[in-house]
């Protein structure tokens, strides 16, 4: 039987998320490392805003959210990025230099399917954008997986909803960011269309949590403390979370999905001119990157073939 848990917000509602997870999941040990998990989980997120959970004592990277958001949103895969970003990703790369699971190279021109099939057919089911690619992952002995088989998108009531399956999640590594760059999409898609985001719903087989990381989700704390405004992790959030995106929501130019890539190429590579107020906030994120001696090592779109960071 599945559970529903429903919250308002990624950030107002992660905590709750968590809880429920330490509270009623049975113990695991997949590759003999305990876990704590819940089969079956539906969490509905009312609003896709206010996503990132900063704020309830859950230390978060926003360069890591932003680098893994801007690679899925451009469709694109950079592992010079990703290891700028955090040199934890390091372990999960393999021989030939690339993250074999990660997904801006699985997504690759698959958002333009959904834009073309919703502009089409506002009621279409199938805009569906697919992840896993069973020739290239049903195979052993790779460093990384993909955690999401699927994405998909329907317009309800002039919103446009978004669902997410997931085979595995680890609620305490991978969920916060997952919710963020997922929701970032979303909002994309909304914004290149002219409409609103709607709600978001995110399901997963298996979330969890690792036993070593119990002691530090005890911690969390609610009501969520006002910190947008502060330094997170040594990088100011200049007081905003991106939520306009590419375009804005409502009356906002449309902008075409290869134009979004180009952008999102340009923010990580070069300067962009008349940058929105999303835009100008991946680009405080990812200026190090920008000023380091690193150079652009795009990984080749494999659009229907992340690093799960020790998520799977």
């Amino acid at each position: 039987m599945s559970i529903i848990i429903r919250i308002p917000s990624g950030r107002e509602g992660y905590t709750h998320v968590v809880q429920q997870v330490m509270q009623f999941g049975v113990p695991r040990a997949p590759r003999g490392m305990r876990t704590y998990d819940i089969e079956d989980v539906i969490v509905e997120i009312a609003s896709p805003y206010d996503a990132l959970p900063l704020g309830v004592g859950r230390a978060l990277s926003t360069r890591i959210a932003a680098v893994e958001a801007i690679q899925l949103i451009g469709g694109f895969h950079d592992p010079q990025l990703m290891t700028w970003a955090s040199p934890h990703f390091a372990q999960f790369r393999e021989p030939s230099g690339y993250f074999y699971g990660a997904y801006g190279a699985r997504i690759g021109t698959q958002v333009h399917h959904v834009v073309r099939k919703l502009h089409s057919d506002r009621d279409s089911r199938q805009a569906v954008i697919v992840l896993w690619n069973k020739s290239l992952d049903n195979t052993p002995n790779k460093r990384d997986y993909p955690c999401t088989t699927s994405l998909m998108f329907s317009v309800v009531r002039n919103k446009l909803r978004m669902r997410t399956i997931m085979r595995s999640n680890d609620v305490w590594l991978g969920f916060p960011y997952d919710i963020f760059q997922f929701t970032q999409l979303q909002c994309t898609i909304a914004g290149i269309m002219g409409i609103e985001p709607g709600s978001y719903t995110h399901y997963a087989a298996s979330l969890h949590i690792y036993e070593r990381d119990l002691e530090h989700a005890a911690s969390l704390r609610r009501p969520v403390i006002d910190m947008l405004d502060k330094t997170v992790h040594g990088i100011s959030t200049g007081g905003v979370l991106p939520t306009d995106l590419w375009a804005s929501c409502v009356g906002g130019r449309a902008i075409y999905t290869s134009e979004v890539t180009a952008r999102a190429l340009q923010l990580c590579y070069g300067d962009l001119d008349a940058p929105t107020k999303s835009e100008a906030w991946y680009a405080g994120q990812l200026s190090g990157f920008k000023n380091s001696e690193a150079t652009a090592d795009v990984a080749p779109n494999m659009d229907e073939r992340r690093p799960d960071n020790g998520k799977a």
